[in-house]
C-alpha cells in the first residue's frame, strides 16, 4: 500500500498515557475530557524524536461537516486557535513514553 500524501490524520480520543497525564495534571470535569480530541505530528526536540500534539474541543470548532480540522488549524493566527485546549509533545525515553504538556485554555 502507498502513502497518499493528501491525506491528513483526523482527530483522535486521547491515548491512555495522554489522558491519564492530562487528568493529573489539570483539574478537568468529566463531560470535557470525554469530548476532548487530538492531533499530533512527528518532529524533533533537541534533536530527539517526539510526537507533537495539539489537544482541542471539537465542539469549538465549528462547521465539521466542511473539512474535519488539522493541526496546523491551531497555530497562533488562525481561527480555530480559541478551541486549543493544551499542547505538547510525547517522547519515548528507554521504554518508557513520557508525556509534556501546556494549559493553553483562555483565563
Amino acid at each position: 500500500m502507498r502513502w497518499q500524501f493528501w491525506h491528513q490524520p483526523v482527530p483522535q480520543k486521547l491515548s491512555d498515557v495522554v489522558q491519564k497525564t492530562l487528568l493529573s495534571q489539570f483539574p478537568l470535569d468529566s463531560p470535557l475530557a470525554e469530548r476532548i480530541r487530538c492531533l499530533g505530528r512527528n518532529g524533533r526536540y533537541s534533536g530527539r524524536p517526539s510526537h507533537y500534539i495539539r489537544i482541542f474541543d471539537p465542539t469549538l470548532v465549528g462547521d465539521q461537516a466542511t473539512s474535519a480540522p488539522i493541526y496546523d488549524d491551531f497555530s497562533e493566527n488562525h481561527e480555530h486557535r480559541g478551541a486549543l485546549l493544551f499542547e505538547g509533545r510525547t517522547e519515548k525515553v528507554y521504554d518508557n513514553l513520557q508525556v509534556f504538556i501546556t494549559d493553553r485554555r483562555i483565563a
